[in-house]
């Protein structure tokens, strides 16, 4: 995987998107290393949506950084269920959604009350499930750099269409709003 300059990024708006299982995390924490080893940790809050990884899909910031590196970061975290690979019907995706939704929103009124510089989002499609649009647009308003990774994609979309609606509306909408668009593929990313 090719390097991306985590210097470039600074005062931009940034996306990164994929498939499952395609990186997304694992660069987004490269980048966070790269950004603290700058200097810049106590300007970082980490807003982590994502899931345990659950049959090989998902997992934290914290599974591809050790904890000791965020000590100087802002790290929030909380216990979220991945609607489609839990669920048996949409009706339960969309009660997991609303869960979710429910466990993350102070997370992001918490950053919107005293926000950092940066902001990086891991898994910004687990709250797009549920969550308005303007909840997330308020926190990248507050921030000089913002970094999230999101899920778009196929394979796991199955037989939630309400959910995959939602997801892929809002990060269509979003890509308008960014300055750098990365789509990972199993050899690396492109740039768009």
């Amino acid at each position: 995987m090719q390097d991306i300059l985590a210097a470039s990024l600074l005062g931009k708006r940034t996306l990164i998107i994929g498939e499952v299982d395609s990186g997304k995390t694992a660069l987004t924490a490269k980048i966070l290393l790269n950004l603290v080893a700058m200097g810049l940790g106590r300007e970082i809050t980490v807003i982590d949506m994502a899931p345990k990884r659950t049959l090989g899909v998902g997992g934290k910031i914290t599974d591809y950084i050790d904890v000791k590196y965020l000590k100087n970061t802002r790290y929030f975290s909380v216990e979220i269920v991945p609607p489609r690979l839990l669920s048996k019907s949409e009706d339960e995706a969309l009660r997991y959604a609303i869960m979710n939704f429910k466990k993350l929103k102070p997370l992001l009124d918490e950053y919107i009350a005293n926000p950092t510089k940066i902001l990086i989002i891991n898994d910004l499609s687990i709250y797009v499930h549920a969550g308005p649009f303007e909840d997330v647009d308020a926190c990248i308003m507050e921030s000089e750099t913002f970094i999230a990774n999101s899920y778009f994609g196929k394979k796991i979309d199955g037989k939630f269409p309400k959910i995959r609606y939602r997801e892929r509306k809002f990060i269509i909408d979003l890509l308008r709003f960014v300055d750098n668009v990365y789509v990972m593929r199993k050899e690396g990313y492109e740039r768009c």
